[in-house]
């Protein structure tokens, strides 16, 4: 036992005691201990690969998450846009209604305002037109128009009778 402990501080550059030598020493169990190390080691390299897996499921859930993100901000961007446009239309139309009632308001402004000095009075029987003197009126438009219309048809000249029946010129001699 002296002369491992002086090798291994030889070896080692520091001197060793008989616990670090116990723990380092696998003995006659040396099978069961390498046993445990291989299924420690198998143990951590399932613990790995699982977590490993772990991290490229989250490393793909992120990037989906980056990706809808991307969508709904451009989404916000639009419909913020929207609203804008809402909002300038909402205004001109209220600026538009405003001016409206306005206007309207206005149309009674616009005339002075009159005063009735006295009741208007109106009289007792129809004045104007008679239904004898429309049907005269009616009876006398009728002959004027016939009788325009008759001096224009015996004024008119029939083109049979204007029309010379030889319509050939000829020619005479000079003398």
């Amino acid at each position: 036992l002296e002369a491992l402990l002086a090798r291994s501080q030889q070896l080692l550059g520091k001197r060793m005691d008989l616990q670090r030598l116990d723990n380092l020493n696998l003995g006659l169990d040396a099978q069961t201990g390498r046993a445990n190390l291989a299924q420690v080691l198998i143990n951590q390299r399932a613990q790995q690969q699982g977590l490993t897996g772990q991290v490229n499921t989250l490393a793909e859930q992120i990037a989906q998450l980056e990706s809808r993100l991307q969508t709904l901000i451009e989404k916000q961007l639009t419909l913020t846009e929207l609203e804008r446009e809402v909002q300038i239309s909402e205004a001109i139309f209220t600026a538009k209604s405003a001016q409206l009632n306005l206007n309207k308001s206005d149309h009674a402004t616009a005339y002075p305002t009159l005063q009735l000095l006295v009741e208007p009075n109106l009289p007792k029987e129809p004045v104007g037109n008679t239904k004898k003197t429309v049907m005269l009126g009616a009876v006398a438009l009728c002959l004027l128009i016939t009788t325009g219309l008759v001096i224009l048809a015996w004024e008119k000249p029939s083109s049979k009778t204007d029309a010379p029946k030889d319509s050939t010129p000829v020619l005479q001699p000079e003398s």
